[in-house]
């Protein structure tokens, strides 16, 4: 009778051991249903279960991973399944087999199926995969023993990371920062009037709070506001998607307007990059822009003709075209040739040269004539008996 009751005890023991310290049992090492991953609101969420595990006879498997949560980003999670028997001794030497049950984690491809050590340890390496919000990751651990598959699972959360998004732009050294920059261009006078676009590439990088890259999150451009309201916003790319470097490109364009002759328009543009996850994700703000400058040239001063010849007459004219109006007027001998600016409807600005003395014999040496304009540009002629 004594004998009867000290095997019921030693069964009893066997019993508790795979109930107890492995948080549950299954005689034939399935679990049902199997858990199915789910959302979080936040990473703060807690996962739904972990560390259930199943045992056969004597034998009982556990599952272990070295955080609770790991930001979809950055490093790697380690997983560590133990073998031990009923009276603790770890059982080396025997291959355990990893996977993932729900989620978008992956187990490294070289320690899918890993043996034991000494210990009775056997350990893998995981990746996080991307998300958009917090996700749940089931991770299941297998071995066989005596013909008989026990299982082990965790779970942990992989979360998406606060951080920045920084634009990737030539940095001026009037601009340390490197988030505005200039767009310059210089026409030829005959363009004044005609509409120019200006394109750019606004290449930027999202990283979390850690610096690494935050792949596969969208973002969207939009126009945050312009100094002059001179340039046309253009059609662009509004939303891009981050890739494997957690780098993307928008294409931007900005019409502008060929000034007048002479003339600088000028317009400051700021873009504003707003990341579009789903919601309960922190969102990520920045800011770049630029400037355009648009310059339409001065058509070159020209007098017209180059010399002249008083002869009999006591007049001469003389027409001036291109340059920057107003123009200015001179004589380099105002006792014998004076000059006077006119205009009309017909031949524009014209230059009168008059002969101040009664005789042209008296011009013994050639004057000329200057006009200038408010550019500073000037055009000669010379004048001579």
């Amino acid at each position: 009778m004594l004998c009867h009751r000290t095997v019921a005890l030693i069964l009893l023991s066997i019993i508790s051991f795979a109930l107890s310290g492995c948080g549950g049992s299954s005689g034939n090492g399935t679990f049902n249903p199997v858990p199915v991953a789910n959302s979080a609101s936040s990473p703060s969420s807690q996962p739904p279960f972990s560390n259930i595990s199943s045992a056969t006879g004597k034998y009982a498997i556990s599952l272990q991973v070295d955080r609770a949560t790991i930001d979809a980003n950055v490093g790697q999670l380690l997983a560590t399944a133990t073998i031990a028997s009923s009276n603790d001794a770890a059982i080396a030497g025997h291959p355990v087999t990893f996977s993932v049950s729900a989620g978008p984690a992956t187990v490294d491809p070289a320690l899918v199926t890993v043996s034991t050590d000494s210990n009775g340890k056997a350990v893998t390496i995981l990746a996080p995969g991307d998300v958009l919000t917090t996700t749940n990751v089931i991770l299941v651990a297998e071995t066989v023993i005596n013909g008989k598959s026990i299982r082990a699972y965790a779970s942990f959360q992989i979360v998406r990371g606060s951080g920045v998004i920084t634009f990737i732009t030539t940095k001026p050294s009037t601009d340390p920062d490197g988030t505005l920059f200039t767009l310059d261009e210089t026409v030829a006078a005959n363009f004044a009037g005609v509409p120019f676009e200006f394109m750019q590439q606004l290449p930027f990088q999202v990283t979390d709070a850690n610096g690494n890259p935050r792949v596969g999150v969208p973002v969207t451009v939009s126009v945050e506001n312009q100094l002059t309201g001179r340039a046309t916003i253009a059609p662009s790319n509004p939303t891009v998607v981050t890739d494997s470097a957690g780098k993307g490109i928008f294409n931007v364009g900005v019409i502008m307007t060929a000034p007048p002759p002479g003339v600088t328009h000028t317009d400051a543009i700021i873009y504003r990059a707003v990341s579009t996850e789903a919601s309960g994700t922190p969102q990520l703000l920045g800011y770049a822009g630029f400037v355009v400058a648009m310059t339409t040239k001065t058509p070159p001063l020209v007098i017209n003709p180059g010399t002249a010849s008083f002869g009999t007459a006591v007049e001469l004219t003389f027409t001036i075209s291109g340059g920057l109006k107003p123009y200015a007027v001179s004589s380099s001998n105002r006792s014998l040739v004076s000059v006077t600016l006119e205009s009309d409807d017909i031949n524009g600005f014209t230059i009168t040269a008059h002969l101040e003395v009664s005789d042209p014999a008296l011009l013994t040496e050639p004057v000329t004539v200057t006009v200038s304009d408010l550019a500073g540009n000037t055009a000669t002629a010379t004048v001579t008996k």
